[in-house]
């Protein structure tokens, strides 16, 4: 995966807004930053699925709704209770007892009574959507932070890196293990089981993950020159079959031929982009694309 650097611009007084040093790296940073107004105005964003929470919404996501909706409000001068409020979030969300990776917990789950072996987790005792929703609402307020903030937020967004990857990869094996992946459901599964709602938490997750190393790749190439999540990114799974995420017609399609259930890894993906690009791009996959091959490249080919 080749990237071009962005960079931090600075004032002498103050550290501005993260930018791109191209066309490309602005356009997936304009990505990434439109994500909580996109929350705050049209309730999904590329990793949050308008239907995701159809039964009930988790109040992880509910708070991060509200600070997504006065972060769009606020002048960035007036934004200092928001940030004390988004802190006090984020200790909430520390306070949630997280995954544990421990031969302890081996053979262990106390969510729906599901074995847990293929992962050696000790389970937190939230639900899948709860530990999902908790992952998206902290990603959001390190963009908050990121984009928004002075520099003292980027620094805490930058300290919790290692917290959020670990949750990410955390939820990504407990979604394995509970719903299957690679083109397999899991073991207690059958295909009738598994609706488009389920294939909705797990793209969700799927998406999720990305956006965190995507964030995160970013950052440190701003800051550090480099892509510290490029090893990371290129093996995460990617959908196969983007278009059943806009709908539940699309999704029994592509159930039918067994291709809703494929995934590829990031690496693979964008490598099949080169070879067959769509003649029609769906928004996920052209923010994935972007990054590897460049917004000229993307934009003349689809």
């Amino acid at each position: 995966m080749h990237v071009s650097l962005p960079i931090i611009l600075l004032a002498t007084s103050e550290v501005q807004r993260v930018d791109g040093s191209t066309d490309s790296w602005r356009w997936v940073i304009g990505e990434l930053r439109r994500c909580p107004r996109d929350l705050a105005a049209r309730g999904e964003t590329l990793f949050i699925h308008k239907h995701l929470y159809r039964d009930a919404m988790p109040r992880a996501i509910r708070a991060a709704l509200g600070t997504s909706a006065a972060f769009c409000m606020l002048e960035q001068d007036k934004r200092q209770l928001l940030y004390r409020a988004l802190d006090a979030e984020v200790l909430d969300l520390l306070r949630d007892p997280p995954l544990m990776d421990t031969d302890e917990g081996r053979g262990q789950d106390r969510i729906g009574g599901a074995s847990a072996s293929s992962s050696g987790n000790i389970r937190s005792g939230l639900t899948l959507l709860d530990e999902l929703a908790r992952l998206q609402a902290l990603t959001l307020y390190q963009m908050i932070r990121v984009f928004g903030g002075g520099l003292e937020h980027r620094l805490v967004a930058e300290q919790q890196r290692g917290l959020v990857t670990t949750w990410a990869l955390q939820l990504l094996r407990r979604s394995r293990a509970e719903l299957g992946g690679d083109g397999r459901l899991a073991p207690d599964m059958d295909g009738d089981m598994y609706s488009w709602h389920s294939w909705i938490v797990a793209e969700s997750i799927r998406r999720t993950v990305m956006i965190v190393y995507m964030f995160y790749g970013m950052y440190s190439l701003a800051t550090a020159g480099f892509c510290v999540e490029k090893p990371t990114l290129a093996k995460l799974p990617v959908s196969a079959a983007a278009a059943s995420w806009h709908s539940e017609a699309a999704y029994l399609a592509r159930s039918r031929s067994g291709e809703a259930l494929q995934t590829l890894t990031y690496e693979e993906f964008t490598q099949s982009w080169v070879v067959s690009p769509p003649a029609r791009m769906d928004p996920f996959d052209k923010f994935l694309v972007v990054p590897c091959k460049g917004l000229e490249r993307v934009t003349l080919r689809s």
